[in-house]
C-alpha cells in the first residue's frame, strides 16, 4: 500500500510514513518504496508525468492545461520538460538541458549538484508565452530520497484540486546513474603451434645380412 508522507524540517524515517526534511513549502510524497540512501556522485531525476491538475483554460473548447515542469537545483534551473497541450494528466517524454532536447524526460545531475535541494514548478504554457498560470511546486533534498513517488503541488501552502477535488500530483523519479561499463578486454594473443602430437622418427634401417 501506498504510504503518504508529510515533509517536515525535523522529520525523521518510519516504516510506511517517512518523513522528508523540506526547506520550502509542506511538499507531501506519496511513497512507492522511498527510502534514504546516501548522496551518490551522479544522479538522475526524471520528471515521469502529473495528475489532477486543475482547468485553468475558461475561452478554449478544452479548458485542460497545457502543462510543462521546470526542475530547480538550489535555485537553478536545471532542466525543464516539453510542454503538452490540453492534458489534465500528462505524461512527459522530453526534457531541455544545457540548450538540448532528450528522451526520456531526465535531467543529468552533475556531482556538485547531487547534494542540492530540487525545485519542481508546473506551470500552464500560453500561446505567446511559456510562464502562463502557476499550477503549483513541491520539492525535496535529492541525497534523502531514491525511487519513483508523487508529490503533491502546493500554492502558497494549499494544494490545488481537480474539479473532482483531488489532489494535485507530480510523480517524478531519482536513481543513481549506472558507472560506465568497463572497457573492452584486450584480445587473446595468437595460440602457440600445436607441439602434440609429435611427428614419429623414421623407424631403423634394418640390419645386415649375414654373407
Amino acid at each position: 500500500t501506498q504510504g503518504r508522507v508529510s515533509p517536515s524540517r525535523h522529520g525523521a524515517l518510519h516504516e510506511t510514513r517517512r518523513r522528508i526534511p523540506c526547506m520550502r513549502g509542506r511538499a507531501a510524497v506519496l511513497a512507492f518504496g522511498l527510502a534514504l540512501v546516501p548522496a551518490a556522485a551522479w544522479r538522475e531525476v526524471c520528471v515521469i508525468g502529473a495528475k489532477h491538475l486543475p482547468y485553468t483554460d475558461q475561452l478554449p473548447k478544452d479548458p485542460a492545461p497545457d502543462p510543462w515542469v521546470k526542475v530547480e537545483v538550489d535555485g537553478e534551473e536545471l532542466c525543464h520538460s516539453e510542454y503538452i497541450p490540453n492534458k489534465q494528466n500528462p505524461l512527459w517524454k522530453r526534457v531541455k538541458q544545457n540548450g538540448q532536447y532528450s528522451e526520456p524526460a531526465c535531467c543529468q545531475v552533475s556531482e556538485s549538484q547531487a547534494d542540492g535541494y530540487f525545485w519542481f514548478s508546473v506551470f500552464d504554457a500560453e500561446n505567446v508565452k511559456w510562464y502562463g498560470d502557476y499550477l503549483g511546486s513541491s520539492g525535496f533534498r535529492l541525497a534523502d530520497v531514491e525511487g519513483t513517488f508523487d508529490l503533491e503541488l502546493e500554492i502558497d501552502g494549499k494544494v490545488p484540486l481537480d474539479s473532482t477535488g483531488k489532489p494535485s500530483l507530480l510523480t517524478v523519479s531519482v536513481a543513481a546513474n549506472p558507472p560506465p561499463p568497463l572497457p573492452p578486454l584486450p584480445p587473446s594473443p595468437p595460440s602457440p603451434p600445436a607441439l602434440w602430437p609429435l611427428p614419429l622418427p623414421p623407424p631403423p634401417p634394418p640390419p645386415p645380412q649375414p654373407p
